[in-house]
């Protein structure tokens, strides 16, 4: 057998390795501005990722079998030319379909616009792989398959990292994208007759380099666009229009410089119901508007905002001219479990909960934080979209499930109705009645506006209607409501499938989805075939694996948010764990019976986490954890098939990637587009631990014939 020197080996690894960062990269940026694009959604992220594992599926499997009819670096160029292309694509979606950037789009129309920007880019990654992977062996046969394997998902660990790190820096990834694309194509072997193309492919590339801020401009049509700065929460878009300056994160408007009611709402209602606040706390966003209104109050000492970015000073824009000003960086439910002060006024001033991100600031988990802190006449405001015209039963219900939560962490909740209903959250009562004839009121809010808010007839109706409504629910970190009811008023307005799709199956009782799910296990222990046995275990670890990456992604936002960075780690730590895991696949050779040690391990980790939400930290080492199960699994399975059924390595390899990849996307579907947005994490948990279970009986009970 041939040996080879150290560098000789860095060469033989260089491509499979580069391929690897390069498709970590580009799943990373298509995921990131799939978010931007659908408002911070992150269930269109995950169906995204649904998307490329199916037609990664799919590309390897097509590989498998014509790996023999495309030259390698034909398809290397046409798949980086089209991941930026795509991408783009992805920005275009909303116009070429003319719908304004701002509309809530239904989650079908994003399962189909996602399915259709992947699927070229996506199943060229898949086949690339197979093409790779056998290059490398047709040139280095000493190689055995899972070095290979390995090899790639250390390069897939890397490219999550440098992700991450210009994430951290708040560099713009999308040129990490292109000046990785253009690194691959140099790694690949040209024939001498093909330089040409090499570079004309890399002007190709390095042209898009340069379309950054053009397309951002055409994204937002008659806007100017000021300033687009990337930051591990989401993409700040600065914008201008007829002299009104306006600010988006991830595509949620959070400040308007003519937002002049909604500041003076935000502010007057709330301080007229203190007798004199002096201690004042904002979480969210505090921009110069709230500011402006709440500095007409002589007697307020201190105005103290908690955001996890500070965008206003990321922007350049000069807060600190009210001497009362303060402001603290980091996520707010870390944050107010520090602070010892108590406070007057707590507002929170937080987009609506319309993703996860947003809505673990209305749940039961977050208010349990913030009554400690008030005094004991303090208030706190929460504020949401309502109407004085009409309010369909979906949104009277949504409001009661607020209420209620609410209801559960206060001894008293007042609510002021309008375009945007007001509840103020006190240990003490609050009479509406008395606003009329408080000065401060009078002062600074027209009289007119405040009878018509204050209105008998619009509070004793919203009353009624929230009366009416006999749930009984309440919104938390584990059974978020807020995405849930988001995707139904999405299908009001556009019509939709999967709103009527999640109200049917909401009624059904989350005791009886395991029943059935128990039933549906069944079916695996059908009587097999030595290969359908292996086919059977590579689909389920491939389900398992992304069943709680998945789980965990969500969970991770639901609990701590910023999830550009935090899905970039939770997948650099499983790549790590499945490179080096297969890398040294017969130092580790854990047994079978290790294995599914391991899964029940995860299993019980997942499960302290939503026990106990300070141990967040513990998914870093859950994924770590599946990498490795990967990693071992799936050289094993390629190690049986080729004993079962000696051929060509390469087709098993195709054939055995494309099951992994196949029981992944399964699992990202049923487990983020389904059972988390409608019966809660703990529900989804239970769901995998049934699979497994079921698994392992399977696989140490089942015959083979």
């Amino acid at each position: 057998m041939q040996k080879f020197n150290n560098s000789q080996a860095v060469i033989r690894f260089l491509p499979i390795t580069l391929f690897g960062a390069l498709s970590l990269i580009i799943q990373l940026n298509f995921l990131k501005t799939t978010s931007f694009v659908y408002s911070g959604n992150e269930i269109a992220m995950l169906i995204l990722l649904g998307h490329w594992l199916i037609f990664t599926a799919t590309g390897s499997f097509l590989g498998s079998i014509f790996h023999n009819r495309i030259p390698l670096y034909i398809l290397c160029i046409l798949f980086s030319i089209s991941s930026v292309f795509f991408y783009w694509l992805i920005f275009f979606s909303r116009r070429l379909l003319g719908l304004d950037y701002l509309v809530l789009i239904g989650t079908e129309k994003i399962f189909i616009i996602s399915l259709l920007v992947t699927a070229v880019p996506v199943t060229m990654n898949g086949f690339l792989f197979i093409l790779i992977t056998k290059k490398i062996q047709k040139t280095s046969p000493d190689l055995i398959i899972h070095k290979i394997y390995g090899g790639e998902l250390l390069g897939a660990a890397f490219g999550s990292f440098l992700f991450s790190f210009l994430l951290y820096l708040k560099w713009n990834t999308y040129h990490l994208l292109v000046v990785a694309n253009a690194i691959f194509l140099i790694s690949i072997n040209y024939p001498k007759k093909k330089y040409l193309l090499l570079i004309l492919s890399e002007f190709v590339l390095f042209s898009f380099f340069f379309f950054y801020g053009p397309f951002f401009h055409y994204f937002y049509n008659n806007y100017k666009v000021l300033k687009i700065i990337e930051t591990p929460f989401g993409i700040l878009s600065q914008l201008s229009h007829k002299g009104i300056t306006y600010l988006y994160s991830d595509n949620i408007m959070v400040y308007n410089s003519e937002s002049f009611e909604h500041s003076e709402e935000l502010v007057h209602f709330v301080c007229s119901a203190h007798e004199k606040p002096q201690n004042i706390l904002l979480i969210g966003h505090a921009d110069p508007l709230i500011l402006k209104e709440l500095s007409k109050y002589e007697h307020i000492r201190k105005i103290l905002a908690i955001n996890e970015c500070s965008i206003f000073q990321n922007l350049g824009w000069d807060l600190d001219s009210n001497p009362c000003f303060a402001f603290l960086q980091g996520d707010p439910p870390i944050i107010i479990n520090t602070l010892k002060e108590k406070f007057d006024i707590i507002t929170l001033n937080v987009p609506e909960p319309v993703n996860l991100k947003w809505n673990r600031f209305y749940t039961s988990d977050f208010l349990k934080k913030i009554n400690p802190l008030l005094e004991p006449k303090g208030i706190f405001q929460i504020s949401i979209s309502g109407s004085e015209t009409f309010l369909s039963s979906e949104k009277i219900n949504f409001i009661k499930i607020l209420y209620n939560t609410m209801a559960q962490n206060f001894s008293h909740v007042t609510i002021i109705p309008g375009e945007t209903i007001h509840f103020l959250c006190s240990e003490k009562e609050i009479n509406l009645k008395e606003f009329e004839i408080n000065p401060t009121t009078n002062h600074f809010v027209n009289h007119e506006l405040l009878s018509d808010r204050l209105s008998s007839f619009k509070i004793d109706f919203l009353y009624h209607k929230i009366k009416s409504d006999n749930t009984k629910e309440i919104n938390t970190l584990l059974r978020p409501k807020g995405p849930f009811y988001s995707t139904l008023f999405s299908g009001q307005h556009y019509g939709s499938f999967f709103p009527a799709l999640y109200r049917k199956l909401s009624r059904i009782k989350p005791y009886h989805v395991i029943i059935i799910i128990t039933f549906m296990t069944a079916s695996i222990f059908i009587k097999n075939t030595t290969k359908s046995f292996i086919y059977k275990q590579m689909v389920f670890f491939g389900f398992f694996i992304m069943s709680i990456e998945s789980l965990l992604i969500l969970l991770y936002q639901s609990i701590a948010g910023s999830i550009y960075l935090r899905s970039s780690l939770i997948i650099f730590m499983f790549m790590t764990g499945a490179g080096l895991s297969s890398f040294f696949y017969e130092k580790f050779n854990i047994p079978r019976k290790g294995i599914f040690i391991f899964c029940n391990l995860i299993i019980l980790t997942a499960l302290l986490i939503l026990r106990f939400n300070k141990l967040i930290f513990l998914s870093n080492v859950a994924i770590l954890m599946t990498g490795v199960i990967s990693g071992q699994v799936f050289p094993a399975l390629i190690n049986q098939l080729q004993k079962s059924e000696p051929g060509s390595c390469i087709s098993h390899v195709g054939q055995i990637y494309s099951l992994d990849v196949l029981g992944g996307s399964l699992g990202v579907y049923l487990i983020s587009m389904v059972i988390i947005p409608i019966w809660g994490f703990l529900i989804a948990l239970i769901v995998v631990q049934l699979f497994t279970l079921a698994f392992t009986l399977y696989c140490f009970l089942g015959r083979q014939t």
